[in-house]
């Protein structure tokens, strides 16, 4: 015996089936059931696509597709504000305040450990170490600046303790026994007390700077020392011998 046909019925998944009868098509354009979850409809509304394919496959483009987000731009960087030029007077400051400059290694009369001045006596006065008191010369560099600086003993001063300051140029002149017991041609002085003094000398430095902006200057640096002196008398004895009247 025959078997009766099954015809499926437009309209989605669940078709319903008769049995036995053929079905005729549905007047009308047939209405597709819409697209499943993950599928947009193409621009003709006429398929489902997968949102995955829209306007990368260039056949499939999907208006509601969610437009993608606007790239912003970087912002302008921003233009630095100007360092200011270094003041050359303030970097020559700095830099004379560093620079390795000597104090004077006193020296005086008389020359024996231990021994004293004597009072009427000049004590003569001088520099230990004159050869490191000769010209000092230094470069000092900053961002945007040099500076160049020398440096020149210009004299002595000699605080003796007695409320008696003597300036001496240079750095004295050193005692020997064949000059005697008379005044020092560059650097002296005489007491007319005993006791111990406390000898304060002091270097006056000089130092003359130029920077690489064309500006100059000069400025002064004093560097002390102290030593002591111990000062005494001579004592006279007059004596007669018995007979001698």
């Amino acid at each position: 015996m025959p078997q009766p046909s099954q015809t499926a019925r437009p309209g989605g998944p669940e078709a319903q089936y008769d049995v036995g009868l053929p079905v005729s098509a549905p007047a009308g354009p047939v209405v597709p059931a819409g697209p499943l979850p993950g599928q947009l409809w193409d621009d003709a509304g006429a398929d489902a696509v997968d949102a995955a394919q829209c306007d990368v496959v260039p056949a499939v483009a999907c208006p509601d597709a969610p437009a993608a987000a606007p790239v912003q731009a970087a912002p302008a960087a921003q233009p630095q504000p100007a360092v200011p030029a270094p003041d050359p007077v303030a970097v020559a400051q700095r830099s004379v305040a560093n620079l390795k400059l000597k104090t004077v290694t006193p020296g005086s009369t008389p020359l024996e450990p231990g021994s004293i001045s004597i009072v009427g006596v000049p004590t003569w006065m001088w520099a230990e170490n004159a050869d490191a008191l000769g010209t000092v010369t230094d470069t000092a560099r900053v961002p945007g600046l040099s500076l160049t600086m020398t440096a020149k003993l210009s004299g002595v001063t000699w605080d003796m303790g007695d409320g008696t300051v003597i300036e001496c140029e240079g750095t004295g002149t050193k005692w020997s026994p064949a000059m005697g017991t008379g005044d020092s041609p560059t650097c002296g002085h005489t007491y007319t007390t005993q006791g111990t003094r406390t000898v304060t000398s002091t270097a006056h430095w000089s130092v003359t700077w130029r920077a690489s902006t064309g500006q100059t200057g000069v400025i002064g640096r004093d560097l002390s020392s102290t030593s002591t002196i111990r000062v005494g008398e001579v004592q006279v004895i007059n004596s007669t011998r018995t007979g001698d009247a």
